[in-house]
């Protein structure tokens, strides 16, 4: 999910035009979908990510 700030998408256009990327109307709503992490303070929360996503699948 990608949040639109309130001034123009310059740097996003041509990944838009491209389909790269999607920009769809949300709301402060939308975050309480987002998952969130419990991380302990002397783990990189990176890292968690990137184990996370190497267990998925894709």
């Amino acid at each position: 999910m990608l949040l639109q700030g309130p001034g123009t998408p310059g740097r996003y256009t041509s990944l838009v035009a491209e389909g790269v990327i999607r920009l769809k109307a949300t709301t402060t709503r939308d975050l309480g979908r987002l998952p969130r992490y419990d991380v302990p303070p002397e783990v990189s929360p990176l890292d968690l990510l990137l184990v996370d996503r190497e267990d998925g699948e894709r």
